[in-house]
């Protein structure tokens, strides 16, 4: 039985304030909270409104150090390139933390300013 990880109080420790937004002010890159399905998600938006599905990592399963690694790539970078540039190479921890949410389902959305500095 794997062992349940759960790094939201790591990141809301850097996450500082937050801006209330709508779904197509989502922008690649972004970290943003939102309610969806009954429970408060923080996630690392990897691609938005694809087929009206948002695709992010999860920062419940996902620790800092691979956030602030993925956060130094080219948000400019194409999903494919991403994918195999950052992605792929950290396919095993970040199994668990890839997700897709409905827009439609996505409510009480900001978009959170992350230190990356500290």
């Amino acid at each position: 039985m794997p062992i349940e990880r759960n790094f939201l109080h790591e990141h809301k420790k850097y996450s500082q304030e937050t801006e209330a937004i709508q779904t197509p002010d989502i922008v690649k890159g972004d970290i943003i909270e939102f309610f969806y399905k009954g429970e408060v998600r923080l996630v690392y938006v990897v691609t938005a409104r694809l087929k009206n599905l948002l695709h992010g990592l999860s920062l419940k399963e996902f620790p800092r150090t691979y956030l602030l690694e993925v956060m130094k790539h080219d948000p400019e970078m194409s999903e494919k390139s991403f994918y195999n540039a950052v992605l792929k190479k950290r396919r095993y921890e970040i199994t668990n933390s890839y997700r897709t949410y409905e827009i439609f389902y996505i409510s009480n959305l900001y978009r959170v300013k992350y230190d990356v500095f500290n």
